[in-house]
C-alpha cells in the first residue's frame, strides 16, 4: 500500500458541464491505497467466502477474472477492505 498525503485540491470547474460545477477547494485526509487494482477474481473470492456482498459488474465485457473490478459502491469497497484487514 502507498500513503497518499492529505491536503487541499480543486474539485470541479466553474465553466464545464453542470454536474462538474462549482469549483471548490476540498480537504482530503491522509489515506492508504493499494498499488494495484482489485481484480474481479479477488472480489469474487471474497463473495464466495461470505465476507463480501455480491456486486455484479454492470459494464459489458468488464468481468474477466484478471480485470479490475468496476462498478462497486463505496460500501462494497469498504467491505472488501475490511475482509482483507485493510481498513
Amino acid at each position: 500500500m502507498s500513503c497518499i498525503p492529505g491536503g487541499v485540491f480543486l474539485r470541479g470547474t466553474n465553466r464545464g458541464l453542470r454536474n462538474t460545477r462549482p469549483q471548490a477547494e476540498i480537504w482530503v485526509d491522509t489515506f492508504f491505497m493499494d498499488q494495484t487494482e482489485v481484480t474481479v477474481e479477488a472480489f469474487d473470492a471474497c463473495v464466495r467466502q461470505g465476507k463480501c456482498q455480491d456486486a455484479r459488474t454492470v459494464y459489458e465485457d468488464f468481468s474477466r477474472p484478471r480485470q479490475p473490478k468496476v462498478g462497486v459502491s463505496w460500501y462494497d469497497a469498504e467491505s472488501f477492505c475490511r475482509a482483507q484487514d485493510k481498513h
